[in-house]
Protein backbone atom coordinates (compact mmCIF):
# COMPACT_ATOMS: atom_id res chain seq x y z
CA UNK A 1 0.00 0.00 0.00
CA UNK A 2 0.84 3.26 -1.26
CA UNK A 3 1.89 5.76 1.85
CA UNK A 4 0.23 9.49 1.47
CA UNK A 5 3.26 11.25 0.77
CA UNK A 6 3.83 9.14 -2.27
CA UNK A 7 0.31 8.67 -3.43
CA UNK A 8 -0.55 12.44 -2.98
CA UNK A 9 2.83 12.38 -5.53
CA UNK A 10 1.86 9.35 -7.76
CA UNK A 11 -2.04 10.25 -7.98
CA UNK A 12 -1.96 14.30 -7.78
CA UNK A 13 -1.51 16.01 -10.96
CA UNK A 14 -2.10 19.11 -9.52
CA UNK A 15 1.70 18.62 -7.53
CA UNK A 16 3.57 18.90 -10.82
CA UNK A 17 6.95 20.64 -9.19
CA UNK A 18 7.48 18.15 -6.45
CA UNK A 19 7.10 15.35 -9.00
CA UNK A 20 9.79 17.26 -10.93
CA UNK A 21 11.62 17.98 -8.74
CA UNK A 22 12.39 14.39 -7.34
CA UNK A 23 12.47 13.57 -10.78
CA UNK A 24 15.54 15.83 -11.28
CA UNK A 25 16.64 14.58 -7.63
CA UNK A 26 16.96 10.86 -8.88
CA UNK A 27 18.70 11.76 -12.13
CA UNK A 28 21.64 13.63 -10.06
CA UNK A 29 21.97 10.96 -7.93
CA UNK A 30 21.87 8.24 -10.98
CA UNK A 31 24.87 10.54 -12.70
CA UNK A 32 26.81 10.96 -9.26
CA UNK A 33 26.55 6.86 -8.88
CA UNK A 34 27.98 6.53 -12.50
CA UNK A 35 30.79 9.13 -11.88
CA UNK A 36 31.51 7.47 -8.77
CA UNK A 37 31.71 4.19 -10.60
CA UNK A 38 33.93 5.51 -13.77
CA UNK A 39 36.55 7.34 -11.40
CA UNK A 40 36.87 3.68 -9.20
CA UNK A 41 37.66 2.44 -12.61
CA UNK A 42 39.82 4.52 -13.75
CA UNK A 43 42.01 4.47 -10.20
CA UNK A 44 42.14 0.84 -10.81
CA UNK A 45 43.49 0.00 -13.89
CA UNK A 46 45.97 2.70 -13.05
CA UNK A 47 47.09 1.02 -9.86
CA UNK A 48 46.74 -2.36 -12.20
CA UNK A 49 49.46 -0.71 -14.68
CA UNK A 50 50.47 -2.12 -17.68
CA UNK A 51 48.21 -1.97 -20.91
CA UNK A 52 44.97 -1.87 -18.71
CA UNK A 53 46.13 1.10 -16.85
CA UNK A 54 46.58 2.97 -20.94
CA UNK A 55 43.65 1.41 -22.28
CA UNK A 56 41.16 1.44 -19.63
CA UNK A 57 40.92 5.37 -19.00
CA UNK A 58 40.99 5.64 -22.83
CA UNK A 59 37.77 4.41 -23.26
CA UNK A 60 36.23 5.90 -20.17
CA UNK A 61 37.37 9.30 -21.84
CA UNK A 62 35.53 7.39 -25.15
CA UNK A 63 32.41 6.91 -23.41
CA UNK A 64 32.13 9.90 -21.86
CA UNK A 65 32.98 11.90 -25.49
CA UNK A 66 30.26 9.57 -27.10
CA UNK A 67 27.60 9.73 -24.59
CA UNK A 68 27.98 13.64 -23.62
CA UNK A 69 27.07 15.41 -26.90
CA UNK A 70 23.80 13.91 -27.33
CA UNK A 71 22.95 13.68 -23.58
CA UNK A 72 23.68 17.81 -23.89
CA UNK A 73 21.65 18.01 -26.90
CA UNK A 74 18.36 15.56 -26.33
CA UNK A 75 18.14 15.21 -22.73
CA UNK A 76 19.18 18.71 -21.28
CA UNK A 77 17.48 20.54 -23.39
CA UNK A 78 14.22 18.57 -22.85
CA UNK A 79 13.91 18.47 -19.52
CA UNK A 80 14.12 21.99 -19.23
CA UNK A 81 11.44 22.44 -21.93
CA UNK A 82 9.51 20.48 -19.51
CA UNK A 83 10.20 21.87 -16.68
CA UNK A 84 9.79 25.36 -17.32
CA UNK A 85 6.31 24.14 -18.89
CA UNK A 86 5.42 22.03 -16.03
CA UNK A 87 6.38 25.70 -13.91
CA UNK A 88 4.39 28.00 -16.15
CA UNK A 89 1.19 25.71 -15.36
CA UNK A 90 1.47 25.60 -12.09
CA UNK A 91 2.32 29.77 -11.41
CA UNK A 92 -1.02 30.38 -13.20
CA UNK A 93 -3.14 28.47 -10.62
Amino acid sequence: MLTSPLQALVLDASAPMAAGLIGLLIICAGLLLIVWQLVGLWRSARCQGGLAGVVVPLLIVAVLAHFAYPFGKGFVSGFSKSFNEQFERSSAD
